[in-house]
């Protein structure tokens, strides 16, 4: 099976979706959080409720990798009965993935300490 196979894994098949979600996921090729992304949407395809739509799915990727960038839990600290932090995973929780931070946060860093520089030298 293809890794396209298990991102957008064939639903009218269930026993192959399902074989190619754990044989990634077995091969530590997926990361939790992408794992249980497709174990629900392929839960959903099989319940008959219906996808995640394509807007929030990204929405849902976008949180996570903005959660890392600030070395927060997937769920910001806001869940008491959070698996990964019991609701202690807010910002600064852990250390920031140096990656996503470098990419979202650091420039609004720049943008803030230009600003404060301008700000002092009127």
């Amino acid at each position: 099976m293809v890794t396209e196979d298990v991102l957008d894994p064939p639903l009218d098949d269930p026993a192959r979706a399902v074989s190619g979600l754990l044989q990634q996921l077995l091969g530590g090729m997926l990361s939790d959080e992408l794992a249980m992304m497709l174990a629900q949407r392929l839960l959903g395809a099989f319940t008959g409720s219906p996808a995640q739509p394509a807007a929030d799915k990204d929405l849902a990727e976008r949180n996570i990798v903005l959660a890392s960038a600030l070395g927060a839990c997937d769920c910001w600290g806001e869940r008491p009965d959070c698996d990964v932090c019991g609701g202690a995973g807010a910002a600064g929780w852990t250390s920031p993935d140096r990656a996503a931070f470098d990419l979202y946060v650091a420039p609004a860093l720049r943008t803030v300490d230009r600003s404060t520089a301008e700000g002092a030298g009127s």
